[in-house]
């Protein structure tokens, strides 16, 4: 649904870039290198990753990131997914939610269909 997402797209380039999604919709970052949760970092409020071959780029309002692997990264916080509930929700076989610092409240439910997350 083209009202609730958007994407970009990462090709090979030299990196080192800001990328912003569209606070109001769920936007999705593609790289071509394969990515650990350890490439990402969050630091004074912001999300970044570190590439083998892109650089090191800024995320701001980007939730999911694809990459040259199965899985994506999910973002909670700061610009990403508003609650820990809303990246299960969106979550997929494979996928690993990173969680920025921070106080989140409410339950969290992973309902029997959601196997295979870290």
């Amino acid at each position: 649904d083209n009202d609730t997402q958007s994407s970009v797209v990462i090709g090979d380039g030299a990196g080192n870039d800001t990328h912003v999604g569209n606070v109001a919709l769920s936007d999705t970052v593609t790289y071509t290198d394969t990515l650990e949760a350890g490439d990402f970092s969050y630091t004074g409020g912001t999300w970044s990753v570190d590439t083998d071959t892109q650089g090191d780029d800024t995320l701001s309002d980007i939730e999911i990131v694809e990459h040259g692997s199965a899985g994506r990264f999910l973002l909670v916080g700061n610009g990403g997914f508003d609650t820990i509930q809303d990246a299960v929700n969106a979550a997929m076989s494979g996928d690993t939610i990173l969680i920025a610092p921070g106080s989140y409240t409410g339950a969290v439910t992973i309902s029997a269909d959601k196997t295979g997350l870290t």
